[in-house]
């Protein structure tokens, strides 16, 4: 790990707002002065340069495990990492080779289908989580071992409860990033599953997740995840551990306000990942519930569905009530547009969802059920508009329709929040801190 910096803030009248002077030691105990920044922007750690391993369960891409990528995204810019990832089968190359671009070395294994099965099939006799069954290669392990073997870590960050099977031994201070309670999340899709062989998998998490949680949580030094809420489910089920908060960020220069020529017609626009089970359920409960109320009034209404690996079930809509499914597109941020109309109608959720805070930073208005901004503290016809019923969300579309200077104005306050309180970079040192703090407390002890 590189030499120790200091930071010293200072309020100073008239400068605007606090400051921060970077100094680090030099010769007979003097020190020399590096930069002065202004509070807020993010500055060198404490510890200066670390060597942090990384290690997820699918390649982290701005689809696939947003947050993961969020992280490495800023990391990169200002330490050492080291990526260790399983690489899903609808993944390719380019994924991996896009997070070496950002200077982080990246180690995958391949996920093959078969195999996972029979792995899964084994792990119901040993009574653990279908997920971690799946994911549980000695390929994987060894790939760890391997680069602790060639290198010293300062900190070693696991991402998901289904990795942490890999974190026994670990010789450096480790962390484990729930995100969400898969727990809530799975108490909550049993009452909307329609098949029944689903819903005897989702019964089946349910029972084994708590146990393994409290399996692997002795070879962690600290655990995240992303909201209040998750972290009442956490406690609930392991009150002897704590859990940290770091909220989820989005990259406000990549999505950003813009809007559509003069004269465009307003759309409906609905995102996220088209094989995930709440977002099957909130784009049924659309077409079924909301969609045939808004077409009565607005008979020219349109409909984006944008997101990833539609299964036939999302494909089959496409063209259908105007609906148009936009998949696998290269960069969301080209699709949000702050004179459309953003919907969130989950019923099935856990976490922060990252597609709100994309939503807002573009500057959309957005008709969303309460669920669906769990985590987060928006105000009803200040950041957003809340709907539960089918009748509601078209009677909100409606309003948002007729009177597009309400629009303007909720799309400028989601903007203002997430600029405060979801700042990608602001966050990226949240985290820092939290390594920062373990590894002074692995030196101490």
């Amino acid at each position: 790990m590189g030499e120790s910096i200091y930071a010293f803030c200072f309020r100073i009248n008239g400068a605007g707002g606090d400051v921060c002077v970077i100094l680090k030691p030099c010769r007979r105990g003097r020190l020399r002065y590096l930069k002065t920044v202004q509070a807020g922007t993010p500055a060198l750690p404490i510890f200066g340069k670390m060597k942090i391993l990384f290690v997820t369960p699918v390649i982290p891409t701005q689809t696939d495990g947003r947050r993961p990528y969020n992280y490495l995204k800023y990391l990169s810019k200002r330490h050492d990492v080291r990526l260790i990832t399983m690489k899903l089968p609808e993944q390719t190359e380019d994924d991996a080779q896009h997070i070496r671009e950002m200077g982080v070395p990246t180690t995958t294994i391949d996920i093959i289908p078969f195999r996972s099965c029979m792995k899964s099939v084994i792990g119901l006799l040993r009574g653990d989580p279908l997920r971690v069954s799946w994911c549980r290669y000695e390929e994987m392990r060894t790939a760890i071992r391997q680069a602790l073997n060639q290198d010293h870590f300062d900190i070693a960050h696991f991402d998901r409860m289904r990795m942490g099977q890999f974190a026994q031994g670990i010789p450096c201070p480790t962390l484990i990033d729930f995100t969400d309670s898969l727990v809530m999340y799975f108490q909550r899709t049993l009452r909307h599953r329609q098949k029944f062989f689903e819903w005897c998998i989702d019964r089946w998490e349910l029972a084994t997740i708590p146990r393994f949680e409290r399996n692997v949580l002795p070879f962690f030094d600290a655990a995240i995840v992303c909201s209040l809420i998750d972290a009442d489910v956490f406690h609930r089920y392991h009150p002897e551990y704590e859990f940290e908060v770091i909220a989820n960020g989005v990259d406000l220069q990549q999505f950003s306000p813009k809007s559509h020529p003069a004269g465009h017609a307003p759309r409906c626009v609905i995102t996220g990942t088209l094989f995930y089970f709440p977002n099957i359920d909130s784009i049924r409960f659309y077409r079924e519930s909301i969609l045939p109320d808004i077409r009565r009034r607005f008979p020219w209404i349109e409909t984006d569905v944008i997101g990833t690996r539609p299964i036939r079930e999302m494909q089959n809509l496409d063209g259908r009530d105007g609906i148009h499914i936009l998949s696998d597109v290269p960069r969301m941020e080209d699709h949000l547009y702050q004179d459309d109309i953003y919907l969130c109608p989950l019923r099935v959720a856990a976490g922060i969802r990252n597609k709100i805070l994309e939503a807002m930073a573009a500057g959309m208005p957005i008709i969303t059920t309460r669920l669906g901004t769990e985590g987060l503290e928006l105000k009803h016809e200040k950041e957003v508009l809340f709907a539960e019923t089918g009748r509601e969300f078209a009677e909100q579309i409606e309003q948002l329709i007729q009177t597009p200077e309400l629009g303007r104005q909720l799309g400028k306050n989601a903007r203002a929040y997430v600029e405060e309180r979801h700042r990608f970079d602001v966050l990226g040192a949240k985290l820092e801190n939290l390594y920062e703090r373990l590894i002074t407390r692995s030196k101490s002890s």
